[in-house]
This record gives C-alpha cells, structure tokens and sequence, in this order.
C-alpha cells in the first residue's frame, strides 16, 4: 500500500511539482517580501536592487536580463538589457526607488471618483552621474527626465 497516493492515483510529490510549476516565482518573491511591511509604500535604494512584479513584461525582461537566475536584476550590461541610459548626458542609470502596490491604496483613500489603479509596481532609474540640466548656469535649478518603468498587474496570469 502506498500511502503517498492520493485520490486519482497521484502522490503528493507530483501534486507539489505541478503547483510549483504553476507559480510565479518572481510575484510570489516580490509578494512575500512585501508581506513583511504590508505599509510600505516606497522602497529606497540608491544603487539597489528592485524588487520585480513580474519577469514576463517589457519591464521585468528589460532588468532580469536572459539569464536562468532572476534574482538579480540588471540595471547596466554589456548585453544591452539595462534601464536606458540617461538622455541629457549619455551615462547609465541606476535605480533608486520604487512605489509598492500599497501607495495605490494611500493615493486613493480620500477619492470616491477612482475606480482604481492597475499598476504593481513602478521602478525609477535614475542617472549614476547625478547630471545637472545643460546649459544651466552655476547654481541655477534645472530639470532632468529620468526613467521609470510600470510594471502592470495581469490578474489572469495570478495563480
């Protein structure tokens, strides 16, 4: 008698493999870590490492790169998969921080008129060189664009 069978014949080992198959690991990082400030709203790292919603969209190719180990994500490479580099100077950029899906909620709170937004999270690049504006005179305040990338929530492909 085996006692790893279940109804249907299958044992528990096959059912853990076909769930595991069926997740995504890079949500399913991403929300754990969040689980652990469910308030957080930001996440600041200069120089860091964004945590990705996901690695199947135009945001998560671009920075998990092609590589089999997603767990680092790439802000500059030779490969070319990198946050674009920065159009006044021409220097890579590097990340700095994020919104988490918890700013939706505080962004809302007060607005009975929003039917809700539908981002996971929204990564900002910005230039290593910390560049000024040109032609800014010294001293004069001036502004640069910087990147930011919107991850958007698909809850078809939630499982």
């Amino acid at each position: 008698m085996d006692l790893d069978e279940g109804p249907g014949g299958r044992n528990q080992k096959e059912d853990k493999d076909v769930y595991e198959s069926t997740i995504d690991k890079t949500f399913q990082k991403f929300a754990d870590r969040l689980a652990q400030n469910p308030e957080q709203v930001i996440r600041y790292e200069f120089k860091g490492q964004p945590l990705l919603y996901s690695k199947h969209d135009n945001v998560g190719k671009l920075l998990a790169g092609s590589g089999k180990d997603s767990s680092k994500v790439t802000t500059t490479s030779v490969n070319g998969n990198r946050i674009p580099r920065c159009r006044n100077c021409g220097a890579g950029r590097i990340f700095e921080v994020q919104l988490t899906p918890h700013a939706i909620m505080e962004l809302e709170r007060e607005e009975t008129s929003i039917d809700g937004m539908e981002w996971g999270t929204i990564i900002v690049g910005v230039c290593e060189r910390d560049c000024q504006q040109k032609g800014m005179p010294d001293g004069g305040v001036g502004y640069v664009e910087e990147w930011a990338g919107v991850q958007w929530e698909e809850l078809n492909e939630r499982r």
